[in-house]
């Protein structure tokens, strides 16, 4: 009978470096968003029906704040760089649906409602640019270890035991 014996250089990538970061999360997330408004935008009668509990522009602009949110917590640099990368960004998604828009013959393309939405994204990240400090000071204070309980040694437990029975 042969002992099976593990290959070290195996092919296939190993738990530890399978790990995702938050930021990629958020990214990907964002990208799955995006694939999501893309496709309601191609059901009319189902972006009808969610427009009619709450209003399509109030739906867009929650859509395109959340895209905004997730797409500045995936980036890394200063706010600044950020800010202007999820600007950016959203600009062209927009864009994008936009020109898709163009293709569906029950939808017209809007520049009042790429304006609209760019509002969105302009007031969530300027928000983010505000509190991006006080968040990042908050975050640095807290601990992320439970507070240690301290342990008297063992003689000092015994001789107050001893106490105890006297």
């Amino acid at each position: 009978m042969r002992k099976h014996i593990p290959v070290t250089g195996s092919r296939y990538p190993t738990q530890s470096s399978m790990k995702v970061s938050a930021r990629q999360r958020c990214l990907v997330t964002a990208a799955l968003l995006f694939g999501l408004l893309l496709i309601l935008d191609a059901m009319p009668n189902l972006l009808a029906a969610l427009s009619s509990f709450t209003g399509e522009k109030l739906l867009r602009f929650s859509a395109y704040a959340t895209l905004s949110i997730l797409i500045y917590a995936g980036l890394s640099g200063s706010s600044a760089a950020r800010a202007l990368i999820t600007l950016s960004l959203a600009g062209v998604m927009r864009g994008v649906e936009e020109a898709t828009q163009l293709m569906l013959p029950y939808h017209s393309a809007n520049l009042l409602g790429w304006k609209f939405d760019m509002l969105a994204v302009l007031t969530c990240v300027g928000m983010l640019m505000m509190l991006h400090p006080v968040v990042s000071e908050w975050f640095a204070s807290q601990q992320l270890r439970p507070a240690r309980i301290p342990i008297r040694p063992t003689s000092i437990r015994r001789r107050d035991q001893r106490r105890s029975m006297q």
